[in-house]
């Protein structure tokens, strides 16, 4: 769902790649959740909840934003993810430098300590 779509055939605008879906919790309690026998209908909502609000913001692409804390850790920790990966990422294409050019995403330039040996890391 990180993308829009689950398949090619969900897209609705292919010059961006993106699907404009009405209701798209219906993909999930539709195959999944009603698949499992006297599923907790609160406990399905917050699943629900959960999923569409895990990017947290409008600005991050949600639909929602987080109402109960389950909701806010789920949406923190794919926050925390994404960032630490640009950091690695940045981290992967500098070697050997100090300090990296001006990240946009993270709004800053990266300092990179003194890095291990390559067989060190293993």
């Amino acid at each position: 769902f990180d993308r829009g779509y689950i398949s090619a055939y969900f897209i609705t605008d292919s010059g961006r790649m993106e699907a404009a879906l009405d209701e798209p919790y219906i993909l999930i309690t539709d195959k999944k959740i009603s698949a499992i026998s006297d599923f907790p209908e609160e406990l399905a909502r917050m699943v629900l909840h959960i999923i569409l609000a895990h990017h947290g913001e409008n600005q991050y692409g949600s639909p929602k934003t987080p109402k109960f804390p389950e909701a806010f850790l789920v949406f923190s920790l794919d926050y925390l993810d994404s960032r630490l990966a640009i950091f690695r990422a940045a981290m992967e294409r500098n070697r050997g430098v100090r300090w990296t050019d001006f990240n946009d995403y993270l709004d800053t330039d990266i300092y990179i300590k003194d890095q291990p040996e390559a067989d060190q890391c293993q």
